[in-house]
C-alpha cells in the first residue's frame, strides 16, 4: 500500500484506511466513523493532527500501527489493535481539563490533568520489547513513572512549564536508554529532583528555571544546560559529563563510582552575580577534567585522585579548591591550559599543578608537590603551606612564599627555580635540594642545610636568614654559587 495524506478544513471521520504511512490532518477533530472494531487506520506509521480531540469518550479512534505521532488541541481516544513501537504525542491543554485514553497492546497508560499540569501518572511497556515515547505539552508537566522499557527512548517537553516528580517517593520517574528533556521552567524541585534510571540524560532549560535530578545508576550527560538557573545532578554511579553548561547559575555535580568532566560550565551573562562549578565523587574511582570555566570558584572533592585530559582547559577566576584522596594531577601537558585566581589544594599523595599564568597560593597540604607557573608564585595573607617532602618549584617571574607574619610554610625539603628572585621564608628548619635564580632570600626559624648533591646556583645576591645554623656545600657532589652572598645564623 501506498502513503496516504488526508487534510480537511473541518471534522474527519473515518472508516477504513489502510497506507504504508497515513497522516490525517483536521482543523476540527478527527473522529471514528464506524461503529465496528474492524474498520480502522491501518499503517506502518501514522500521524494524526487535529486542532479538537482524536476520537470520543464513547467511541475510540480504532488502529493498527507500530508507531502513532498524535498533535492534538483537547482530548484523545484511541485504541491501537497491537503493540506501539513507538508513541508520540503532542497535546495543547491550555488550561483545560482534558482526557487522554489511549489503549494497545502490552501497554499501560494512565495520563490526565487538572487543568493546571499534566500527570503522566503510568506510562509502560510491560511485554520489554520497547516503546519509543514522546510527551510534549504546554504547561507543567508531572511525572509519576515512564517506562517503555530499558532500551527506550524517552523524550519529555513542557513548552510553557516545568517537567516535575509527581509525589516523593525514592523510585526513578524514568526508565529508559536515553531520556532527552526540554522545559521553559526548570526540570525538578529543590529537596524534589526528578529521579531517573538511564544511561543518557540531555536537558534543556529554555526559560528561568533550575535543574534537580537524582540519577539511580551511571549516566552521561550529554547536553545540559540552562539559560537563568542552576545545575544540580548526582548519580548513584559513576557520571561522564559530555557538555553541562549553566548560564547565570552554578553546576553541582556528584557521582558516586568516577567522574569523567568533559565539558563542565558555569557562564555569567553579565546580568548578576558570580556562580562555581562544584564536582564530587564521593565514592571508589576518580575525577578526570577536560574543559571547565566558571567566573567564581571550581571545588574538585575526589575520594581517588583528581586528573585533566590531553589538551585541557581549566579557567577558574576566583579559587580552585582541590581535595584528593590521590594525587593531584592538572596541566601536565604542553597542550593543557590552567588557570586559578587563588589555590587551595589538598592530596593524600602529590599536587602537581603546572599553571599557564600567575600562581597564587591560598592552601597547599601534602605528601609533595611540584608547582609549575609561566609568571610568578606567591601567596595570600595567612597562607598554610604543609608538604612533608619534597616541594619543586618552577616560575617563571619570582617566587614569594611566607612572606608574611599569618603565613604558615614549611617543606620536607626545597627544589626552586625562578626567572627573576626566589624569596621563601619556612616556619621550620629548612633543607635546600636546589636552587636557582637571579636572586634568593631564605627565611628559617630553625637551621639551613642542603641535601646531598644539591645543586644552588644565584647569580645575584643570596640572603639567608637562619634562627639555627645555616650549612651548604658540605659535601663534595654538592654545587654552589652565589653572586654574592649575606648571611645570618
Amino acid at each position: 500500500a501506498a502513503s496516504l495524506t488526508v487534510t480537511a478544513g473541518g471534522n474527519v471521520d473515518v472508516g477504513s484506511i489502510t497506507g504504508d504511512n497515513v497522516t490525517i490532518t483536521s482543523a476540527g477533530s478527527i473522529l471514528d466513523g464506524s461503529t465496528t472494531e474492524n474498520k480502522r487506520i491501518v499503517g506502518d506509521t501514522v500521524h494524526l493532527i487535529a486542532a479538537g480531540a482524536i476520537g470520543e469518550g464513547a467511541d475510540d479512534l480504532d488502529l493498527e500501527t507500530s508507531e502513532l505521532t498524535a498533535e492534538f488541541g483537547t482530548s484523545i481516544y484511541v485504541e491501537n489493535h497491537t503493540d506501539f513501537d513507538a508513541l508520540h504525542l503532542f497535546s495543547t491543554q491550555a488550561g483545560d481539563n482534558n482526557e487522554y485514553e489511549i489503549a494497545a497492546d502490552d501497554l499501560t497508560f494512565n495520563v490526565t490533568d487538572d487543568g493546571t499540569r499534566y500527570l503522566l501518572t503510568d506510562v509502560r511497556e510491560t511485554s520489554g520489547d520497547g516503546m519509543d515515547f514522546s510527551f510534549q505539552g504546554d504547561e507543567d508537566i508531572a511525572i509519576g513513572m515512564i517506562w517503555p522499557g530499558d532500551a527506550a527512548t524517552v523524550v519529555v517537553t513542557s513548552t510553557h512549564g516545568a517537567i516535575l516528580e509527581s509525589g516523593d517517593d525514592a523510585a526513578a520517574e524514568i526508565r529508559a536508554t536515553n531520556a532527552i528533556l526540554t522545559a521553559a521552567g526548570g526540570v525538578g524541585e529543590t529537596g524534589a529532583g526528578l529521579e531517573t534510571r538511564v544511561g543518557d540524560l540531555a536537558i534543556n532549560v529554555t526559560g528561568a528555571g533550575s535543574i534537580f535530578v537524582k540519577e539511580l545508576d551511571h549516566v552521561t550527560l550529554g547536553d545540559v544546560n540552562t539559560a537563568n538557573g542552576s545545575i544540580s545532578i548526582t548519580s548513584v554511579g559513576s557520571m561522564t559529563a559530555t557538555d553541562v553548561a549553566a548560564t547565570d547559575g552554578s553546576v553541582t555535580l556528584l557521582s558516586s563510582g568516577g567522574m569523567i568532566a568533559t565539558l563542565v560550565r558555569a557562564v555569567d551573562s553579565g546580568a548578576t552575580g558570580s556562580y562555581d562549578v562544584n564536582l564530587t565523587n564521593n565514592d571508589s574511582g576518580n575525577v578526570v577534567v577536560g574543559t571547565v570555566s566558571t567566573d567564581n570558584n571550581l571545588v574538585i572533592d575526589s575520594a581517588g585522585s583528581i586528573t585533566d585530559s590531553l589538551s585541557a582547559v581549566i579557567s577558574v577566576t576566583g579559587q580552585g579548591i582541590l581535595d584528593a584522596g590521590g594525587a593531584i594531577t592538572l596541566g601536565d601537558t604542553a597542550t593543557d591550559s590552567v588557570h586559578f585566581g587563588r589555590l587551595d589544594a589538598t592530596a593524600a599523595s602529590i599536587i602537581a599543578i603546572s599553571e599557564d599564568s600567575d600562581m597564587v597560593v591560598d592552601r597547599l597540604v601534602a605528601a609533595s608537590t611540584s608547582l609549575a607557573s609561566t609568571g610568578s608564585i606567591t601567596d595570600s595573607a595567612s597562607a598554610v603551606v604543609t608538604i612533608d617532602g619534597q616541594g619543586v618549584l618552577h616560575a617563571g617571574g619570582s617566587i614569594t612564599l611566607g612572606d608574611t607574619a599569618t603565613d604558615s610554610v614549611n617543606f620536607g625539603s626545597l627544589d626552586a627555580t625562578a626567572g627573576s628572585t626566589i624569596a621563601i621564608s619556612e616556619n621550620s628548619a629548612m633543607v635546600v635540594d636546589g636552587l636557582s635564580a637571579a636572586g634568593a632570600a631564605l627565611t628559617s626559624t630553625g637551621a639551613i642545610t642542603d641535601n646531598a648533591s644539591a645543586v644552588i646556583d644565584i647569580s645575584g645576591q643570596g640572603i639567608f636568614d637562619a634562627g639555627g645554623s645555616i650549612t651548604l656545600g658540605d659535601t663534595a657532589t654538592d654545587s654552589v654559587n652565589f653572586g654574592s652572598l649575606d648571611a645570618t645564623a
